[in-house]
């Protein structure tokens, strides 16, 4: 699932609680992450992962000086900032600690692709548990 769908869904289910503590919202959106993979869908190619790699994800190896890699992390962050650009728009804050808890929402929705990230480019064993987490969902 593309990371600006996490971040427009955690939004919705966070809506009607938009008042809530800043720490809820942000558990909430974590929550909507492994809900939202639940559902059936598609994940776009890491084109910086060889096809070998990608049954095997304990093999893989990133070349952080290779130019797919960079295309691919600027996929991620421009994935991102469409996300974050909705749910801005359906939730236009209007002090700062209202822009704070849309920047908790969406990082919250996107945490574990991101420490998906993490673990796969440094692997962080601290992480293994919450991957096979992720993958299970």
């Amino acid at each position: 699932m593309t990371l600006a769908t996490h971040i427009v869904i955690a939004g919705a289910i966070t809506r009607p609680i938009a008042g809530a503590h800043p720490a809820l919202l942000f558990l909430v959106a974590l929550a909507s992450h492994f809900l939202a993979d639940v559902i059936p869908h598609w994940d776009y190619d890491v084109r910086s992962i060889p096809d070998e790699h990608k049954k095997s994800p304990d093999e893989i190896r990133f070349n952080f000086s290779d130019s797919i890699f960079w295309k691919d992390v600027s996929r991620f962050g421009i994935d991102a900032a469409i996300g974050f650009g909705i749910l801005l728009f359906f939730m236009w804050p209007e002090s700062w600690p209202a822009l704070l808890k849309v920047f908790l929402i969406s990082a919250g929705s996107v945490l574990p692709d991101f420490l998906k990230g993490v673990y796969f480019t440094r692997k962080a064993e601290f992480l293994k548990p919450i991957q096979r987490f992720h993958d299970y969902i």
